[in-house]
């Protein structure tokens, strides 16, 4: 019905709800789900708002470092467990590392 008027680009993305794997949305996403806890307790132990935590678990805005540590906190669990593979040694490969800047 609004597919006619909305660029093909807000469409896709207008019924996407999950952030791409291996992203820290994801691994939190998935954190989450073996605590058993929601996103608003999550969030709300963690210091941040719902809605920013929301938009950053959908994938839409990225988690700052120290939001990482926050929600690690809160689920017990260890920061790196929620980081991407290009965040750890040796996580990513050589090629991703040039493409990303990591690697000099």
């Amino acid at each position: 019905m609004f597919a006619k008027w909305l660029p093909q680009s807000q469409i896709l993305s207008y019924g996407s709800h999950m952030a791409p794997p291996n992203t820290s949305a994801a691994l939190i996403e998935a954190a989450i789900q073996k605590s058993r806890r929601s996103h608003r307790s999550v969030a709300l132990d963690s210091g941040i708002a719902l809605s920013t935590f929301n938009r950053k678990i959908n994938g839409h805005a990225d988690f700052y470092l120290g939001e990482i540590a926050q929600i690690a906190r809160t689920l017990d669990v260890r920061p790196k467990t929620l980081l991407p593979p290009e965040f750890l040694d040796g996580g990513a490969s050589p090629e991703r590392r040039i493409l990303t800047g990591i690697a000099a």
